[in-house]
């Protein structure tokens, strides 16, 4: 099985834990950390100076990656032979194009923040994670482009995406599901398929959302975190007689191809020429670019545990403290 993850959703999560006083602050060695901060060692020890301590917050790094490791055994217990996939943002070329494009969002990257995504980077991968990060893609194209890899390299092999990021739905199909957190409800961990994709997305977003209609729905109705405008004037009510329209007229199965959507859009809205372009627009910020040349990671995990990195890391931390 191929484990794709959405770094992001880990990191955003205990950052807000953090920074709200729900996760306690664990501090190590400045030197110590450094040497998994690679190009970001000196960005580190300005942050660490500029705020005025001598040691690292190293919270923002253990407690994201002790989310990801006990996601990991749990899966071990139930596949023989995983490969994990971990992907990180970076400024997207989506942001030159629109510069309100999420900026809406509440928590937001500082400077210490990307030392901490380089460390996590690099703890990832020296325990077997592959990791990708690329400038100008977010982690949703990374994610696009290593399924598409996968499925030409492995055929129907299960793959298996974690984000909180739902535009992510369509790439659900008959072996590829979506772990995303809920905020509500006695299983916060829910996976998404192809067959209970109508039931949870229709509960989520409060709407009739038959398979593969996200990116229709994100279109007409926008995405306030992400400041997707949508169309004007027309919410929920509108996509479900869209939905009902396209039913008829479209095979619903192709509808995870921002091509057939923008054929929707352009039937939809032939007569009304403002519509169509907020309708446009707001797609265009929807689409998962291909990343050319990233190649697909083979690493397989390694046998101890980025936990166990850091009680290293802790201990030699304590013996510098003490000398």
């Amino acid at each position: 099985m191929q484990f794709i993850i959405d770094f992001t959703s880990f990191y955003y999560r205990s950052k807000f834990l953090l920074d709200s006083g729900r996760l306690t602050k664990l501090t190590l060695d400045c030197d110590v950390v450094s040497q998994f901060a690679g190009d970001y060692r000196e960005t580190l020890h300005e942050e660490v100076k500029r705020i005025g301590e001598n040691e690292f917050n190293i919270g923002y790094v253990y407690y994201p990656l002790r989310e990801v490791e006990n996601l990991r055994k749990t899966l071990s217990k139930n596949f023989s032979e995983i490969k994990f996939h971990v992907c990180f943002d970076s400024k997207s070329v989506k942001k030159d194009k629109v510069s309100s494009y999420k900026s809406g969002r509440k928590t937001k990257m500082v400077g210490m923040d990307f030392v901490n995504i380089e460390i996590l980077k690099n703890i990832f991968s020296s325990i077997g994670y592959n990791v990708y990060k690329e400038e100008g893609y977010e982690a949703d194209d990374l994610i696009f482009t290593l399924k598409n890899k996968i499925r030409n390299v492995s055929g129907d092999e299960k793959i298996m995406i974690y984000s909180n990021d739902l535009d992510l739905a369509c790439l659900i199909d008959e072996t590829c599901n979506l772990i995303f957190r809920r905020t509500k409800g006695k299983d916060p961990l829910t996976v998404i398929n192809k067959d209970n994709y109508e039931e949870i997305l229709g509960d989520v977003f409060q709407c009739y959302m038959p398979f593969n209609t996200i990116l229709l729905y994100k279109a007409i109705c926008g995405d306030r975190s992400d400041n997707i405008g949508g169309v004007r004037g027309l919410g929920k009510s509108y996509f479900e007689r869209v939905v009902n329209f396209a039913k008829d007229n479209f095979n619903l199965s192709e509808m995870a191809e921002i091509k057939n959507v923008r054929i929707i859009l352009k039937a939809l809205f032939y007569s009304d020429q403002r519509k169509l372009k907020e309708a446009q627009e707001s797609l265009e910020l929807l689409e998962m670019l291909n990343v050319d040349g990233l190649e697909l990671g083979d690493k397989q995990f390694d046998s101890k545990s980025a936990v166990e990195v850091f009680n290293k890391l802790r201990m030699k931390s304590l013996v510098n403290n003490i000398a």
